[in-house]
């Protein structure tokens, strides 16, 4: 999901990765097949896929698989009134061995005017053989569509920026706040090897109550007395929701249009998403900017659930009202999802008096210890200067990559 909108980032220049390539060269493998879902025995083993892959992985802590698979659903997830997926299984005899999803955004198309061969939900074993029949056949179903071929290929998206995205490249060693990426670190040589190449970063930032909550209050003093008394906050409530969900549509568009491959989130879209989100096991909180009564900002916050996740390990069963007791007695953070200003207002003291007072009002609202905060663009030079700033100490950082169409 967006974090921080404040400048539009520079042109990207696409560099080569530190990671090293694969020294085998990638060919698709006789013993392997790839089989598209078609059943709900199918769908279930699309979900389950990287929970056997990965279930030995320390840091590894995945959605529940009701979550992922309402995302996946076209009649329950709005996100599919403008897009359409082909979901895929690779198999090596019975045993699914990866797993791909292959989309088509047309908000993104008509954004980016070139038609954009989006993939994600990506889980493979280590095996170059199979991520490039994975890639074979997203790429061979994004050639097929009806308004022509894709031009590139683009991911991962789950489904697409505005919700999950990116794959972890550094930051392998720390455990992943919730919504924050993490895959094994064998991945990106992986998908090097199959004419990957770096086209984004995104930053995750974290704020720690020792280092960083006296910094607040002191940029926060400063900022009143340049006049910063103007802005206020308030939070969302049930009174207002109908209001508030209008409101977030619009602020959306305004905060992000634009930044790198923003694509608008519609009103169905962002009901949708906060109806999802208010059935999580801790409750989230919307706040906006309000600069002498009108809304220029808005952020978006809850409980850091990675570790809850964890023990859940994907599946909800008869243990799960002990793990979430437990879980939730051990959260010890903030998550905060989504921050952005308006362009009229991003200079300066708003931004400042959105980000501390949020900062604060989350952490000391159960005197927890931190504050996690992803995404932010690489390119984004004047919001990752100002996590700096605030001694925000950068927790990981997540890849999109591309394509070109025709390669191997």
């Amino acid at each position: 999901m967006y974090l921080f909108a404040l400048y539009k980032p520079r042109n990207v220049v696409k560099r080569r990765s530190r990671h090293t390539r694969s020294s085998m060269k990638p060919t698709s493998a006789p013993d392997i097949r790839i089989e598209p879902v078609r059943s709900k025995r199918d769908l279930r083993l699309f979900l389950e896929t990287p929970l056997n892959l990965h279930k030995d992985e320390p840091f590894w802590a995945p959605l529940p698989m009701f979550l992922e698979k309402e995302q996946l659903d076209r009649s329950a997830n709005p996100f599919w009134k403008h897009a359409d997926r082909e979901l895929f299984l690779a198999f090596r005899g019975e045993r699914a061995v990866g797993r791909i999803a292959a989309v088509i955004d047309h908000d993104l198309d008509a954004v980016t005017g070139e038609r954009v061969g989006v993939w994600g939900y990506f889980a493979c074993e280590d095996d170059p053989a199979v991520a490039t029949s994975l890639f074979r056949a997203a790429e061979d179903w994004h050639n097929a569509r009806p308004e022509g071929r894709a031009a590139f290929l683009r991911g991962p998206l789950n489904p697409s920026l505005n919700y999950a995205a990116g794959m972890l490249v550094e930051g392998f060693e720390r455990f992943p706040s919730f919504m924050n990426p993490y895959n094994p670190p064998y991945y990106p040589p992986l998908v090097e090897a199959c004419g990957m190449e770096k086209e984004q970063d995104l930053f995750y930032y974290r704020f720690c109550r020792a280092a960083n909550f006296d910094i607040c209050n002191q940029e926060l003093g400063k900022n009143f007395a340049r006049g910063a008394e103007h802005y206020t906050l308030r939070r969302s409530t049930r009174a207002t929701y109908d209001e508030d969900m209008r409101l977030l549509a619009d602020l959306f568009t305004r905060c992000w249009a634009d930044n790198w491959g923003f694509t608008p989130m519609h009103a169905e879209e962002i009901r949708h998403s906060w109806a999802v989100m208010r059935w999580l096991p801790a409750p989230s909180e919307l706040t906006f900017l309000e600069y002498k009564g009108e809304a220029v900002g808005m952020s978006l916050y809850g409980a850091d659930l990675g570790r809850l996740f964890k023990r859940l390990n994907g599946r909800i069963s008869l243990s799960a009202p002990w793990h979430l007791f437990a879980g939730l007695r051990a959260v010890d953070g903030v998550r905060l999802y989504m921050l952005g200003v308006t362009k009229k207002h991003r200079r300066g003291l708003a931004i400042f008096r959105l980000l501390l007072g949020t900062i604060n009002a989350a952490a000391d609202t159960a005197a927890l210890d931190y504050v996690d905060a992803g995404w932010v663009l690489e390119d984004n030079v004047n919001m990752n200067q100002i996590c700096e700033r605030l001694k925000g100490e950068r927790l990981t950082r997540s890849r999109i990559y591309r394509r070109e169409c025709g390669r191997v």
